[in-house]
């Protein structure tokens, strides 16, 4: 009987020691497992707010470009425009005034905002650009023409570009005006 005691506790003690170091094997693994797969994890949401982050700064960068354009360039161009249209459809003929003060000084702020600020121009708006400007520079160079200081007798004409073959590019206004409503309606909805 001695010798199956024995035997019994002998593998009452080993199969304890072979557990407990089973026990401690697995816990061991399992801490390094666990610690690969934080490691992992975090790496991965590190990569993920890394994007996240760079995506949310575009998002605002394009967001403050779309407002500085819209207040630097766009909504100053309609003040503008509608200013010329307006003084355009009080015309009497020999008003030397409204011809001098804002049909001039409006072309030539138009002219300004967009050679000063074409870095807010996308490239669908270019020609439209182009197209305004060329028709400013010829109508600011007949009114210089015209207008010669002892010319502001009551026989002088009105200046048009029109007759020298740049007539006024509505579809370019109409270009400007429909990217400042876009730009509005983006920025603003609602308004």
């Amino acid at each position: 009987m001695p010798t199956f005691v024995s035997f019994l506790l002998s593998s009452i003690v080993g199969g304890s020691v072979v557990s407990a170091l089973s026990t401690l094997l697995l816990e061991v693994w399992k801490e390094r497992a666990t610690a690969k797969f934080d490691h992992r994890l975090e790496q991965q949401m590190a990569g993920f707010t890394h994007s996240l982050t760079k995506q949310l700064t575009l998002i605002e960068t394009k967001r403050n470009w779309k407002a500085q354009a819209l207040v630097t360039l766009y909504g100053p161009l309609i003040m503008q425009f509608d200013r010329t249209q307006r003084a355009f459809q009080r015309y009497r003929a020999n008003d030397l005034y409204l011809e001098a003060e804002v049909m001039k000084r409006s072309n030539e702020a138009i002219r300004e905002l967009l050679l000063s600020h074409g870095h807010f121009l996308s490239a669908d708006l270019l020609d439209a650009a182009g197209l305004l400007i060329e028709h400013y520079d010829v109508w600011l160079a007949e009114y210089a023409r015209v207008r010669k200081p002892d010319s502001l007798d009551s026989d002088t004409q009105f200046v048009f570009a029109g007759p020298q073959g740049y007539v006024f590019p509505k579809a370019a206004e109409q270009a400007f005006r429909d990217r400042f409503h876009a730009l509005q309606a983006d920025l603003y909805p609602g308004l």
